[in-house]
């Protein structure tokens, strides 16, 4: 069973959550959630991916892709990673990485997706550009929302 999480560290957008409890919030609703698996420990995060248009290109549920639309997007999975790339461009929209590919965080994600009011929200390996914030290596902790949107 996957329980929701309040202990953890993550990284997201290149910037690192500990003990988070809602990552980045959109007027006050969750853009992630985060749980863990009862029996092995593994954290897992969920989420949306949408294009600029505002439609979904992809579910991301316990660390893993779910796609609707083969024929222009693909998942990779490995072990310790897997990602979203948009067949026509190359670029990985998502990309979760686990295990020893996180360390010295449980997760380590990035992801190109849009808030529902349609504003871009690139969070790259390294940074986090959200509207016209970027956040560079910054460690957020021990709150109950990390970044508040709307």
């Amino acid at each position: 069973m996957w329980l929701k999480e309040r202990e953890f560290k993550i990284r997201l957008g290149g910037n690192t959550y500990i003990n988070v409890a809602t990552l980045i919030a959109f007027r006050g609703e969750p853009l992630f959630t985060v749980r863990r698996q009862e029996e092995s420990g593994q954290v897992g995060i969920d989420c949306e991916v949408y294009d600029a248009s505002g439609r979904k290109i992809a579910s991301i549920r316990r660390n893993n892709i779910y796609i609707g639309d083969a024929q222009h997007f693909e998942v990779t999975r490995s072990d310790d990673r897997i990602s979203l790339t948009d067949k026509q461009t190359g670029s990985i929209l998502a990309d979760v990485r686990k295990h020893g590919q996180a360390l010295p965080a449980e997760l380590d994600v990035s992801l190109r997706t849009y808030a529902p009011n349609g504003s871009l929200l690139d969070l790259t390996p390294d940074y986090s550009n959200i509207r016209t914030n970027v956040f560079v290596d910054c460690t957020i902790e021990n709150c109950t929302v990390g970044i508040g949107l709307g």
